[in-house]
C-alpha cells in the first residue's frame, strides 16, 4: 500500500515544553487546534490532531484506562494525556481493525478529568475508552541518580546487549560493567564504593577496560579465587576477520588480559560468553555464543570450553548444540534439576544440559509450537511469574538494526522531520516530497559492509554531487546538507550510479532516490528536516512484533501470551524482572525501541499476583531528553534498602541508573549468597528459597534477563508483601550443599555465611558387614545426606574384645568373633546407621572374573566415552581385596584410556580397549576387552549443491528448475519417512509469504545421508517471473528436512530482490 500523509495547512505554535513532550508523544500544548469532543461517545483522531474529552473519574488514584481501538492502516500509536499530564505514551496499536488496548495510570486525585487524545502513524477511531480504579496494585517510582553516583560525563553511544552486574571483589556490593559498542569508552568497569556510588576503573584505553568491536560480557568466579575474572567478546568483521576475546584475569582487583594464559585457542565473531558448570564437577566452564562465520577451526559456531581445575581451559567439542544457529542465549535450569541449560533465542531452540558436557536438543518436546525456531527475540527472562517456584520466560520481540533497515519511515508533520532506515541490497527505492522552501538532509549513516565505493548525494538534472566520507564503521556526509530548490532544480533522466538523487520539480514538490547497484552497506539511514508531506509508493515496515510469556507446567512450556495481559504490539529490545513494589510477585521492564530518532517511555508489567500484568508508563525511568531507544537493562538491588532499582541502557544515548523511590511498599529481605562451606563452591546458579507463613518464593542466582551479556546476581532480593515472619531461608548450590537460615528478621540482609549445616537425614556406609583377618583394618566412610550435613558423628563397638574403632572410625580387628559398630550423628541420635564387622583368619578374596558391561558403540572424535566393568569375587556378596584395574589401549593415537577408563576419540580408526584386574590371584589372568570404532562426528546438514547455479544466472521459464541438495542425517541418524522437501517462495519485502511452490524428494526418506533431487516448473501459477513481481517481492529457494531424532534442518538462498532472477523465456 503506497503511504502518504495529509498534508498539514494549519501552523502549530509549540511552547519549549510542548516541544519536549512532542519527541515522546507527537503532542502539542494547549495551543494546539483540538478537535472537539464527540456526542456519541465515539470520535476519531486524526494525525496530531488531538481530540480532549472530560471524563468523570472516581475512587482510588491509581485506575484501569481501557480502550477499544479502530484503525484502517496496519498500525499506529496512541498517547493520551490526563490534565496535561502523561499517562499513556505512544502505546502501540499494532494492527488493522478492532484492538483492544489497556494500562495503568496515575490521575492524581478522583473527580472531573480532561483527556487528551493523540494519534500518530495513523488516525485511529477511538469506540470506548473506561477508567475503573486499582486500590490493590502499587505503582512503583524512579529516580535517574546516574550522575551523582559517580556514572558522568557520559556520551551517546550505541550499546551491545545489556550490562554485566556483579560483585566483581566479592565484598558483598555490586560493581558494573557498562558496555558501548565499538566507540571508546566501549566497556567501563566500575568499582561500587559500598554507598551506592561509583568508582571509574580507569583502563588502558580511555576509561575502557578494552577497545574494538566490542559486544557482551560476562563475570564469574572461574577459578575459586574469591574474585570475579571478566570477559569481553569482539565481533569479527562481519565475518571477515575473526577475533579473540579479552579475558582479564582477577587478583586482587587487578585486572590483567590474559586469554592466551588461560587457554582460549580460537578466535570468533563473539556475540557473549556464558560460565556454567557442564560437567557437575563444581567448576564453571565456558561456553562462547557467536555469529555464523568463521568461527575456529572445527566448523562450530559455538566455542565450548572445559575448565582444566588450575586457572586454564581446553577446547572441546560438544556435538549438536556447538552448531546450532543463534547469536543471543539464556542460561535457564527449566526442570529443576539443577544442571544448567541454554535457550537460544533466533532462531529459538531448547539444549538441556545433561551434565556430562552434552546438550540434548528438547525444543520440540519442551516449548509450544508457536515459538519453536521462531525469529525476533531480542531478549529473554528466566522469571517466575506465578510463585510456584518454576522459572517461566517471558520473551521481548524486537527487531535488530538490520531489519530496521528495511523500509522504516517516521514523519512527524508537527516537527516537520522525516526519519528514514533503508537497507543497503541492491534495488532502488524513492519518495515524493513537500517543501515550502529549502530542507536540510542530515544524519546520513552508510553502515559499512566491505563495499569502498562512491555514495554521492546528487543533486538536480546536473546531478551535482557532494561526497560522503567514511568515519569509522560508516561513512557519512562532512556536513549537514541544506538543500534549496536553486541547489537541486530538475530531475536526472539517467540514474543508475550508486548514490541518492534529491531533484525539485515544482510546486514545492521534490524527488529523492536512493540507488543501489549491489549490495552495498548494511543500512542507509538520514534525516530530514522542514519537510511538509511526504508520498511513497512502498508501505513503510510495521515495525510491530508480539513478546511471549511462556508459563512453566512441570518442565513443560505453554504459550500464555494472551491470558497474562501483555503489552500489544511493539518492537521491544530488552527485558528484566524483579519485584518492583515489594509485593511478593515478580514485575517485568521491557526496553522499547522507540521511533527511529524518537524515545519512548517503556512498559513496567506490575504482576497482579492474580495471573495477570497491569501495564504502566507512568514510573519515572524515563528521560524525555534521551535522543536514543531502550536497548536491555538490568534490575537489582542496588543498596540495601530493599527496593530494586534498574541499570539502563539506551542505544545511541547514555546509561541510566534509576532509583527505586517507592513509597509503602512491602516488607522484603535479602539474601547473599556466598560459597558453599564443604566445597567452596561459587554462587553461580545456586537456589534460594524463602518461605514465610503466606508463601514460599525460589529464585536462581543469575541474570535478571540476559541477550548478549551475563551477570551475577548473588544479593538476591524478595519482596514478601505483607508477610511479617520468615521461618526458614535455604540456600542450595549446584553441587546439592544446602544451608538454612532461621530467625531471620524481615527487612533485613542476610548472608550465607552466617548460615546453619544441616541436620543430616541419613547415613550411609556403603554395606552391612566387612570381614577382616586379626590385625587388619578397616577405614569406615559415613556419607550424608543432604550432601554438606553436619558430619559429626560417634562410633561405638559392641564388643571391643573382637574390633575396636576410633573416634575416625578406623575399625581395628583384634580377635576372632563378631562385633557391631554403630555410627551415630552428633546432633541427631535417631540418625544412625551400623556395620557387623566379623574377624576371623579368612582367606584372601580374589577377583576371578572382570566384564566390560559398556556397549560396543562408536565413539567420535573429541568425544568421552566411560566404560563400566563388573567384577566378580572368589567369595559371592563380598568385594575383593583389590578392586583397582589397569586400563590399555591398542592403538593410542587412536583411543587414549585413562585410569579411570575413560576412553578419548582422537582418531578415526578401530582401537581395542582392555581391562585388567590388580586383584587376580594369579597378576594379568583376568582381563576383559572391547574394540571401539573411531569415527568423526557428522551434524546433521542440508546445503544446495552450487549456489551459483541459482543465485545470478537468469533462470529460464521454458525448462524445468532442477535443485539439488546434499543431506547429511546426522551421525546415527536417517532422515525421517517425509524426506527432503523443496520450496521456491515469493516473499515480500517485510519477509511474509506470498506463494509457496512445494515438491518433495520421497527417495531421500530413511537415508543417512546422499543427495536429493527436485524439478521446479516454472510455468506453474506459483510462479511469477521476477521482472512481473511487485516492487519488493522476491523469489527465495529453500530445503528442509527432519531426522529421525527429530531434528529439524533447513538451508535457503535469494535474502533479497535480484538475488534469483526468473525470466519468461520462449
Amino acid at each position: 500500500m503506497p503511504y502518504t500523509t495529509k498534508r498539514f495547512t494549519k501552523r502549530f505554535e509549540l511552547s519549549v515544553v510542548a516541544l519536549a513532550l512532542a519527541t515522546l508523544a507527537a503532542c502539542g500544548s494547549d495551543n494546539t487546534p483540538e478537535t472537539p469532543p464527540p456526542s456519541d461517545g465515539s470520535f476519531t483522531v486524526g494525525i496530531f490532531e488531538p481530540v480532549t474529552i472530560s471524563r468523570e473519574v472516581t475512587g482510588s488514584q491509581v485506575q484501569r484506562v481501557d480502550l477499544e481501538l479502530d484503525i484502517d492502516s496496519s498500525y499506529a500509536n496512541l498517547s493520551l494525556y490526563i490534565d496535561d499530564v502523561v499517562a499513556i505514551d505512544n502505546i502501540d496499536v499494532p494492527s488493522s481493525g478492532t484492538n483492544h488496548i489497556n494500562a495503568l495510570v496515575n490521575v492524581g486525585s478522583s473527580g472531573t478529568k480532561t483527556i487528551k487524545v493523540y494519534a500518530r502513524g495513523s488516525e485511529i477511531t477511538v469506540n470506548k475508552i473506561e477508567f475503573s480504579e486499582r486500590p490493590d496494585v502499587l505503582l512503583p517510582q524512579f529516580k535517574d541518580i546516574a550522575e551523582q553516583s559517580g556514572i558522568r560525563d557520559q556520551l551517546n553511544l550505541p550499546k551491545y546487549g545489556g550490562p554485566t552486574v556483579a560483585d566483581i571483589n566479592n565484598n558483598g556490593y555490586y560493581d558494573l560493567i557498562l558496555n558501548n559498542h565499538n566507540w571508546r569508552p566501549t566497556n567501563q568497569l566500575y568499582w561500587s564504593n559500598q554507598d551506592g556510588t561509583f568508582t571509574l576503573h580507569t583502563g588502558d584505553w580511555d576509561g575502557s577496560l578494552s577497545w574494538g568491536d566490542m559486544h557482551g560480557t560476562a563475570a564469574a568466579d572461574y577459578d575459586r579465587s574469591g574474585d570475579l575474572g571478566i570477559i569481553v567478546t569482539r565481533g569479527g568483521g562481519n565475518g571477515t576477520a575473526p577475533s579473540f576475546p579479552d579475558f582479564f584475569v582477577n587478583d586482587g582487583d587487578n585486572l590483567t588480559e590474559s586469554y592466551q594464559e588461560v587457554g582460549i585457542t580460537e578466535s570468533a565473531r563473539g556475540r557473549g560468553a556464558r560460565f556454567m558448570d557442564m560437567n557437575g564437577n563444581g567448576y564453571l566452564d565456558l561456553v562462547f555464543i557467536n555469529a555464523e562465520g568463521i568461527n575456529g577451526d572445527s566448523g562450530a559456531q559455538h566455542l565450548f570450553y572445559k575448565n582444566n581445575l588450575d586457572g586454564t581451559f581446553s577446547r572441546i567439542d560438544v556435538p549438536g548444540i556447538e552448531k546450532a544457529n543463534t547469536e543471543r542465549a539464556l542460561v535457564i535450569d527449566f526442570d529443576g534439576d539443577g544442571i544448567d541449560d541454554l535457550l537460544f533465542l533466533t532462531p529459538m531452540t531448547l539444549w538441556k544440559g545433561n551434565g556430562d558436557f552434552t546438550f540434548t536438543d528438547v525444543t520440540d518436546a519442551v516449548l509450544p509450537e508457536s515459538v519453536r525456531q521462531t525469529w525476533q527475540v531480542q531478549a529473554a527472562a528466566d522469571v517466575d511469574v506465578t510463585g510456584n517456584g518454576l522459572p517461566d520466560i517471558y520473551l521481548s520481540k524486537g527487531l535488530p538494526h538490520y531489519q530496521l533497515s528495511d523500509r522504516s519511515l517516521d514523519f512527524n508533520p508537527i516537527k516537520q522531520t522525516l526519519d528514514l532506515n533503508d537497507d543497503g541490497n541492491k534495488g532502488r527505492k524513492s519518495m515524493q516530497l513537500t517543501v515550502d522552501n529549502a530542507f536540510t538532509l542530515k544524519d546520513l549513516h552508510l553502515t559499512y559492509r566491505q563495499y569502498d565505493g562512491g555514495f554521492p548525494i546528487m543533486l538536480g538534472e546536473n546531478k551535482t554531487a557532494h561526497d560522503v566520507v567514511k568515519v569509522e564503521d560508516y561513512y557519512t556526509l562532512p556536513d549537514d546538507l541544506e538543500i534549496s530548490p536553486e541547489d537541486a532544480l530538475g530531475w536526472p533522466s539517467e540514474r543508475e550510479a550508486n548514490g541518492i538523487y534529491i531533484g525539485y520539480v515544482g510546486d514545492d514538490i521534490w524527488n529523492v532516490e536512493w540507488v543501489k547497484d549491489s549490495d552495498v552497506f548494511w543500512q542507509i539511514a538520514f534525516t530530514l528536516d522542514d519537510i511538509k508531506d511526504v508520498t511513497t509508493a512502498w508501505e513503510p515496515q510495521n515495525r510491530n512484533q508480539q513478546d511471549v510469556l511462556l508459563i512453566n507446567h512441570e518442565g513443560r512450556f505453554i504459550d500464555e501470551t494472551a491470558n497474562w495481559n501483555l503489552p500489544k504490539g511493539g518492537n521491544h529490545w530488552g527485558v528484566t524482572y524483579g519485584d518492583f513494589n515489594n509485593s511478593g510477585y515478580n514485575d517485568i521492564f521491557v526496553h522499547r525501541y522507540g521511533y527511529l530518532k524518537e524515545r519512548v517511555t517503556d512498559y513496567l508489567l506490575i504482576n497482579d499476583g492474580n495471573g495477570q500484568f497491569e501495564v504502566t508508563q507512568m514510573h519515572g525511568a524515563h528521560d524525555v531528553n534521551d535522543p536514543g531507544h531502550g536497548d536491555m537493562g538490568q534490575a537489582f538491588a542496588l543498596t540495601r534498602d530493599g527496593k530494586v532499582d534498574l541499570l539502563n541502557g539506551s542505544e545511541d544515548g547514555i546509561w541510566y541508573l534509576y532509583k527505586n523511590q517507592t513509597e509503602g511498599v512491602g516488607n522484603h529481605t535479602l539474601v547473599h549468597v556466598g560459597y558453599s562451606p564443604l566445597e567452596n563452591l561459587d554462587p553461580m546458579s545456586a537456589v534460594v528459597t524463602v518461605k514465610t507463613e503466606q508463601s514460599t518464593q525460589t529464585r536462581r542466582v543469575g541474570s535478571a534477563g540476559e541477550n548478549f551479556s551475563q551477570s551475577l546476581l548473588n544479593t538476591v532480593h524478595f519482596g514478601l508483601g505483607k508477610s511479617e515472619t520468615i521461618e526458614e531461608i535455604s540456600i542450595t548450590w549446584r553441587n546439592g550443599e544446602v544451608v538454612y537460615l532461621n530467625d531471620v528478621t524481615i527487612n533485613e540482609r542476610v548472608t550465607s555465611d552466617n548460615a546453619s549445616m544441616p541436620k543430616p537425614v541419613d547415613i550411609e556406609l556403603g554395606r552391612e558387614e566387612r570381614k577382616l583377618r586379626p590385625d587388619t583394618q578397616y577405614q569406615i566412610m559415613p556419607t550424608f545426606g543432604p550432601l554438606n550435613a553436619d558430619n559429626s558423628v560417634t562410633y561405638t563397638s559392641s564388643d571391643s574384645n573382637v574390633a575396636t574403632v576410633s573416634s575416625g572410625g578406623l575399625v581395628t580387628a583384634v580377635a576372632q568373633g563378631e562385633t557391631i559398630i554403630e555410627v551415630t550423628s552428633s546432633v541427631d541420635s535417631n540418625v544412625s546407621a551400623s556395620i557387623l564387622i566379623r574377624v576371623g583368619d579368612f582367606d584372601p578374596i580374589y577377583v576371578t572374573d572382570v566384564k566390560i558391561t559398556t556397549e560396543s558403540n562408536p565413539v567420535f572424535i573429541g568425544q568421552t566415552l566411560h566404560i563400566s566393568t563388573e567384577l566378580t569375587s572368589s567369595e559371592p556378596g563380598e568385594t575383593p581385596d583389590d578392586t583397582s584395574l589397569t586400563w590399555v589401549s591398542s592403538a593410542p593415537e587412536i583411543a587414549t584410556v585413562s585410569e579411570s577408563g575413560s576412553v578419548m576419540g582422537l582418531s578415526e580408526g578401530i582401537a581395542e580397549i582392555t581391562v585388567v584386574a590388580n586383584g587376580a590371584q594369579i597378576p594379568g589372568n583376568i582381563t576383559d576387552s572391547i574394540e571401539l570404532s573411531i569415527e568423526k562426528w557428522y551434524e546433521s546438514d542440508v546445503t544446495f549443491d552450487d549456489n551459483s547455479k541459482y543465485m545470478g544466472p537468469e533462470l529460464c521459464t521454458n525448462k524445468p528448475l532442477t535443485v539439488t541438495a546434499n543431506f547429511h542425517a546426522g551421525s546415527g541418524s536417517v532422515v525421517n519417512d517425509n524426506g527432503l522437501t523443496f520450496r521456491l517462495r515469493e516473499m515480500n519485502a517485510s519477509w511474509g509469504l506470498v506463494n509457496d511452490y512445494i515438491i518433495s524428494d520421497p527417495s531421500s526418506a530413511l537415508q543417512p545421508y546422499g543427495e536429493a533431487s527436485v524439478d521446479f516448473d516454472l510455468t506453474n501459477s506459483l510462479v511469477v517471473p521476477t521482472a512481473d513481481l511487485p516492487e519488493g517481492h522476491f523469489h527465495f529457494l529453500f530445503v528442509e528436512f527432519v531426522n529421525d531424532s527429530g531434528k529439524y534442518n533447513e538451508r535457503g538462498i535469494g535474502w533479497a530482490p535480484g538475488d534469483i532472477t526468473i525470466v519468461e523465456c520462449d
